[in-house]
């Protein structure tokens, strides 16, 4: 029986400690940036604005949708307030936090869809698949 007990309380606590898990990367976000916006001149003018929140890293997620991954330096900065100076920005679209567990989609059922090959993302073209 004290076995049992200890089992059941290990088990709830390992369940409530795993319910409190950040559900995203701390230090990256995933942005669109308007269509003509070029990432180096952004990424230089963010950098000399925002001394705290710099961005780090960046890398390119669709050249189409001009969609980035930024990793940045939150040392002092957490993600929701680096969004928020992010989302201050008139080149930002959508601005994101990098999620984590989340599932690749399926392909469509749709017949013709061999024949759009623009809708899948598998990765050519240097960009991350996916995405």
């Amino acid at each position: 029986m004290k076995s049992f007990v200890a089992f059941l309380f290990v088990f709830f606590v390992g369940f409530i400690l795993r319910a409190q898990e950040v559900g995203f990367v701390p230090h990256e976000v995933i942005v669109q940036l308007v269509v003509q916006q070029d990432i180096n001149q952004f990424k230089e003018e963010f950098n000399e604005e925002n001394a705290t929140s710099r961005i780090i890293k960046t890398q390119l997620l669709s050249k189409r949708t001009n969609s980035w991954l930024f990793v940045f330096d939150n040392k002092n900065v957490s993600v929701e307030q680096f969004l928020r100076i992010l989302y201050g920005k008139s080149e930002i679209l959508i601005a994101q936090p990098n999620h984590l567990g989340v599932e690749n989609r399926k392909l469509p059922s749709d017949p013709l869809f061999s024949n759009q090959w623009d809708m899948l993302n598998d990765g050519v073209n240097g960009v991350v698949a996916g995405v």
